[in-house]
């Protein structure tokens, strides 16, 4: 399948460095795509123009209700291209993936209707334990970062990170 990139990434710090910068690319690559612009558009039709929390709020229930968490193959890092995870919504109402797919996806829908996006990155197993849940964050400039974490459900406890990184996507 040409929109899905299958890699063996090195353990470590190392392995999520070489996992954020393909995640990164795969968003700038998505954002040649018209398709996936006509998609933003239509997920935020509702809102009034610039209100931009109307427009984060309908991203981020357009995604809670087409997105179905699955983990990758046993040692694959899989990252999926929002123009193939679109096919699947179109063709099924939904797509299956882990927290790497959500966050390419919300961030190239994100930044499709212009807002700068950044991937948040987490640890749960000390301060030098593995990186192992990724999210977007989407910026309203003057109001600050709204958090896409639509792989884990909001009512659901969550866990407080040991480690925590972010990385824009420039």
């Amino acid at each position: 399948m040409n929109n899905l990139v299958v890699s063996w990434i090195p353990g470590g710090n190392a392995g999520t460095a070489v996992t954020i910068r393909h995640m990164a690319e795969t968003v700038r690559k998505a954002l040649q795509d018209p398709r996936l612009r006509e998609t933003a558009l239509g997920i935020v039709r509702a809102c009034p123009g610039r209100d931009y929390v109307c427009q984060i709020r309908a991203l981020r229930a357009w995604l809670v209700s087409r997105f179905r968490f699955r983990r990758d193959p046993w040692r694959l890092e899989w990252v999926m291209a929002p123009a193939a995870q679109l096919a699947y919504v179109k063709a099924q109402g939904y797509v299956e993936g882990d927290c790497d797919d959500a966050a390419v996806l919300a961030a190239a829908l994100g930044e499709a209707l212009g807002f700068p996006a950044r991937f948040a990155v987490l640890g749960f197993l000390g301060r030098r334990g593995p990186f192992s849940h990724v999210f977007t964050e989407l910026e309203v400039p003057g109001a600050g970062w709204y958090e896409l974490d639509v792989t884990r459900p909001v009512a659901a406890p969550q866990l407080t990170p040991s480690r925590l990184a972010f990385y824009r996507i420039e």
